[in-house]
């Protein structure tokens, strides 16, 4: 689709066909073929790594609409556009119509900025994957572009995938988030941002809450979450650079006294405080990996589970 032209050069140049500028600016390559490199300057423009983003679809709206992302300020497609490129099955359809959901604009997982790049679209296939998954995952790039390969055919006859029920456990997630959302705009103002929505979505969908659940459940999360925005924490008291100095084994980052034998965040703190420790020592710096996921879902299950 592009760079016909630079892979052309290269194969000329290897053929003797074209020759570098005399004025290339390297006194061991100006003026040069390939004829008259040395074996090691060979072998090194053998061994460059050229990207290349494999694209099924040969659908002129798509083709037109890759150009259209690749020209436009000459930009590198994100992940999720690629996506968008590449797949056109069951998995993409669903979640690109979910996401028109006023819901989702409520909760901002999409917005006018998210929209242009399609990260609302990678945000909610995150959430998707909870629901397919039954756990949480960290964030991952491939694992992803697994999840949409995986879930192209829905009627795959050698997949253990049902749509009609991951359907419907959405469903019964969303309605109980919004149940939750009527409570003082629970989630729409303390869940903010994708971070913490994350985590109170798989705590509604592991936990199987129904919209009574999530109803009971709301005032503790709003009393929750304010606590958390209003714990200070000293700014390498992080889950993740606990983990790099040794002090936190990143194993037990959700086990019971994972945070509660760090001075720094916890000394003096037992119960609900702790709680709020934890889950705030989580949500900053590398968020989005898995034991900072789990450490906030396994918080969000003691509160739940709370008097």
């Amino acid at each position: 689709m592009d760079g016909k032209q630079r892979l052309s050069t290269i194969l000329q140049f290897v053929a003797n066909k074209v020759y570098l500028p005399k004025d290339f600016g390297d006194d061991r390559l100006d003026g040069k073929r390939w004829r008259d490199l040395t074996p090691e300057q060979k072998k090194s423009l053998w061994d460059y790594p050229i990207p290349v983003e494999l694209i099924d679809s040969i659908e002129a709206p798509v083709i037109k609409d890759v150009f259209a992302r690749l020209n436009k300020n000459s930009r590198k497609l994100t992940r999720q556009e690629l996506r968008h490129a590449r797949f056109d099955g069951w998995f993409i359809t669903f979640v690109e119509e979910e996401v028109r959901d006023d819901l989702w604009k409520d909760l901002k997982v999409r917005t006018s900025a998210k929209e242009k790049r399609m990260m609302d679209v990678q945000n909610l296939s995150e959430l998707c994957g909870v629901v397919i998954k039954k756990d949480v995952t960290g964030f991952d790039q491939f694992a992803l572009d697994e999840l949409y390969a995986d879930h192209e055919e829905a009627d795959d006859e050698a997949s253990s995938f049902d749509p009609e029920d991951f359907g419907h456990k959405f469903q019964t997630a969303k309605d109980a988030l919004r149940a939750l959302n009527e409570h003082e705009q629970a989630a729409t103002r303390w869940a903010q941002p994708f971070v913490h929505l994350y985590s109170l979505w798989a705590l509604i969908v592991l936990e199987h809450m129904s919209d009574d659940d999530a109803r009971a459940f709301a005032p503790k999360y709003v009393a929750f979450m304010q606590q958390v925005a209003q714990f200070e924490m000293l700014p390498e008291t992080t889950v993740d650079s606990l983990v790099d100095d040794g002090s936190l084994d990143p194993s037990q980052t959700h086990s019971d006294d994972a945070i509660s034998s760090l001075p720094e965040v916890a000394e003096g703190l037992t119960g609900a405080d702790l709680n709020v420790a934890r889950y705030k020592a989580s949500s900053v710096g590398a968020s989005t990996e898995l034991p900072q996921r789990r450490e906030r879902l396994e918080t969000l299950r003691r509160l739940l589970k709370s008097s």
